[in-house]
């Protein structure tokens, strides 16, 4: 019986063996496609977490408009599993380049964050620096005005921070970032940082974004929520006393 049903079965593939190829090899497209969508998402993720290991991304980043001091970075390193804080002295600003005023943000370098060279190299002193790889491709040795100031282009690069061309917003010129400048790390000049870039202990040997990674990283962002309405109280008088003492010196140089 079973020798009857298969010599039946031979039969009908052969009578339709042009259907039964076609559907055989639909079938090996389906397990194939399957089988590269199920590879594709840890390879992905493995490739993600090499580029951020390999360009030092930060694991948490805190921000200010008030602007963060040097209270703060204390504290903040002495909480737990903080590995290391990178201060940094970020700013949007208006500058030059080819006679022609583009929105930057200007990005410190340092050993965090640190930028892809797909040509030329990274700036040695505060006289240099390197753009955006998305910007006009031919100015590599041409100057650029940042704050009534010339420095020489250097390089292009990609950066840890920018995963998408979308540059962000700003408060100046037509509210559109152009491009970002990585720029000696004393080349800005601010009396507080704007944000701090933090390793987590233990983060680097977690694949970026998998369950124990965000475990580490949430645990850390829990103590810091712990002490920002302090800080945040903190700073908010010492910029109202700062501002009442140059009121008050101001009104006894105009008694006087």
């Amino acid at each position: 019986m079973v020798k009857v049903h298969f010599k039946n079965s031979i039969k009908s593939i052969i009578k339709s063996r042009r259907r039964f190829l076609s559907i055989l090899i639909m079938a090996f497209l389906g397990v194939g496609f399957f089988s590269g969508l199920k590879a594709c998402g840890p390879d992905m993720k493995e490739m993600l977490d090499n580029y951020v290991d390999n360009n030092k991304m930060y694991d948490i980043k805190i921000q200010s408009t008030l602007g963060l001091t040097e209270d703060d970075l204390k504290i903040v390193r002495k909480i737990d599993n903080v590995l290391k804080v990178f201060p940094s002295k970020e700013k949007d600003s208006l500058v030059k380049i080819n006679n022609k005023q583009e929105v930057a943000h200007l990005i410190p370098y340092d050993d965090i964050n640190i930028p892809h060279v797909v040509e030329g190299r990274l700036p040695k002193n505060n006289n240099e620096c390197v753009i955006d790889k998305l910007y006009n491709k031919s100015l590599l040795g041409k100057y650029i005005t940042i704050d009534n100031k010339k420095i020489t282009i250097v390089g292009y690069v990609e950066s840890p921070l920018y995963m998408s061309t979308d540059r962000g917003t700003s408060l100046l010129g037509n509210g559109t970032i152009a491009l970002f400048i990585y720029v000696n790390k004393d080349f800005l000049e601010s009396d507080y940082y704007t944000s701090f870039n933090i390793l987590v202990k233990d983060a680097k040997q977690e694949v970026t974004s998998s369950k124990k990674y965000n475990k580490l990283v949430d645990n850390v962002i829990e103590d810091i929520n712990k002490i920002k309405k302090t800080q945040e109280e903190k700073r908010y008088e010492s910029i109202i006393d700062e501002a009442n003492n140059k009121i008050k010196e101001a009104l006894e140089l105009y008694t006087n």
